[in-house]
């Protein structure tokens, strides 16, 4: 199969959107995965009529390297916390709320003062610019069942091949528009990537917001 490089963000989603046609005006919310997921999300809300909100996920990590076994969701406004039934230690539980702080603060730094989203009953499109280990996805879809959505679409233009069984396994539909090997990293798949800062995100939401009036 011929490997497609895609000129960049914005384009690849323009065609993720045509792919995405039957979600048209069927009221779909869709998430974008910061920060390297807004730039393919826009043009999918444009095309769909779709309401756009966004979604950060943090990993915790400990300094001395050490994983611990939580993460972070902040999801149209919500904050959800992955974790283990286990006592932290005095010092792991203040290194772990400081981080959600930090998460929740970045996260409502870039939405703005848009209002918390509606997750329950609602037709979900998650948009990445990519799936290399499917880590990402399978955090952020564990944390959107919590809300109980209707449905939980995940749309990429690009996703290893390596993959594909576990993400079709955990969400109910996925439109990824090239199934590859050796994928590497997201960035070699486009000739140009770039992905947007906090602020140039915080300013996209806020002009959708003056447009769209969601």
């Amino acid at each position: 199969m011929t490997e497609r490089i895609y000129s960049d963000l914005e384009s690849a989603g323009q065609e993720l959107a045509v792919a995405l046609d039957k979600h048209r005006d069927s009221n779909s919310l869709v998430l974008a995965i910061a920060n390297g997921g807004v730039p393919v999300a826009i043009p999918i809300a444009e095309t769909l009529v779709a309401r756009l909100d966004l979604m950060v996920v943090r990993r915790l990590f400990m300094r001395e390297g050490r994983t611990l076994p939580v993460s972070a969701v902040s999801v149209g406004g919500n904050l959800v916390i992955d974790s283990d039934s286990r006592t932290y230690s005095d010092a792991e539980e203040q290194f772990r709320q400081q981080a959600i702080q930090e998460l929740s603060k970045r996260a409502d730094e870039m939405r703005g003062d848009q209002k918390s989203r509606e997750i329950a009953g609602q037709n979900l499109i998650v948009v990445d610019n990519g799936i290399h280990t499917g880590w990402t996805l399978q955090i952020v879809i564990n944390a959107l069942r919590k809300f109980r959505p209707q449905s939980v679409t995940v749309a990429v233009p690009v996703a290893d091949v390596l993959v594909k069984s576990t993400i079709d396994s955990i969400a109910d539909e996925v439109v990824c528009l090239q199934w590859c090997e050796n994928f590497g990293n997201a960035a070699r798949w486009y000739k140009s990537f770039e992905r947007p800062s906090d602020e140039q995100i915080r300013i996209t939401f806020q002009t959708w917001r003056m447009i769209n009036q969601a």
